[in-house]
Formats: structure tokens, C-alpha cells, sequence
């Protein structure tokens, strides 16, 4: 009879190891550059000679569930646009644009690993320098 309380009392008073839950959170911080990314893209926003730009209307970052951070860069066409694109590293990247949408275009990019902001054409990550809003 005395052997159960003492079993029990044993039992409790060993200092337990394990793991207890935590509250949920995007996980470790990548060990690399990709949540470095500055403030280095020009943004050409005045038109000029003709070229139809507007102003960047949306640059928003957030850090992914992978520790790197992304940056959604956009505009809105102008009323009544017939053609609304994001154009990157004045067209040497291409250019971004939602196929008959006219009234708003985003782009996501990502931080690399060299801590450059990159969008993904034809899975390569070309890093991105310059980026205008072209509106007709």
C-alpha cells in the first residue's frame, strides 16, 4: 500500500524533457541575405517623350513562410486604359500584365539569397533594378 503513493510521488517529481506546443509563427529566419532586400529599385514614375507611365500605386513587403522577404509592386490603369503592363529593368526583364484586365496589375517578388529583389520568368530569378507603370 505504501509503495503506490510512493510510486506516484516518484513519478511527478522527475523533471520531465519534451516539446510543448508555442504559438504558430513563420518559422526560423533564413540564414541567408533574402531578408535584406532594401529599398533599391528605381521606380520611373513621370512620363516623358510620350511614354505613358503613372505613379507605382502599391509596394508592399511581408516576410514568406520561408524567413525570405516579398514584395508585391503595382499600379492601376488610367480610365478607360486599353493596355495596363509592369515593365522591368526598362523592358530588359520583360514585362508583367493581367491579359484583357486593364484597371490593375501586380507583380510578387522575392528576395534572393544575394539579398536582390528577383521575379521569376521561366524559372529563372532575374533580379529586378528599375520597374515602370505603363497605362494607355
Amino acid at each position: 500500500m505504501f509503495l503506490a503513493p510512493a510510486l506516484l510521488l516518484l513519478l511527478f517529481s522527475k523533471t520531465g524533457f519534451g516539446c510543448i506546443a508555442t504559438k504558430n509563427t513563420p518559422g526560423p529566419v533564413a540564414p541567408t541575405k533574402c531578408n535584406q532586400c532594401g529599398d533599391n529599385i528605381r521606380k520611373h514614375e513621370t512620363p516623358e517623350d510620350g511614354v505613358p507611365r503613372k505613379a507605382i500605386e502599391r509596394d508592399e513587403r511581408r516576410q514568406g513562410a520561408d524567413g525570405c522577404n516579398r514584395r508585391v509592386i503595382g499600379c492601376d490603369g488610367v480610365p478607360n486604359a486599353q493596355d495596363l503592363f509592369l515593365q522591368w529593368n526598362l523592358m530588359e526583364a520583360g514585362t508583367t500584365r493581367v491579359e484583357g484586365q486593364f484597371d490593375r496589375v501586380d507583380q510578387e517578388l522575392e528576395c534572393d539569397a544575394q539579398g536582390r529583389w528577383t521575379i521569376l520568368r521561366e524559372k529563372e530569378k532575374i533580379p529586378i533594378t528599375d520597374v515602370e507603370c505603363m497605362s494607355v
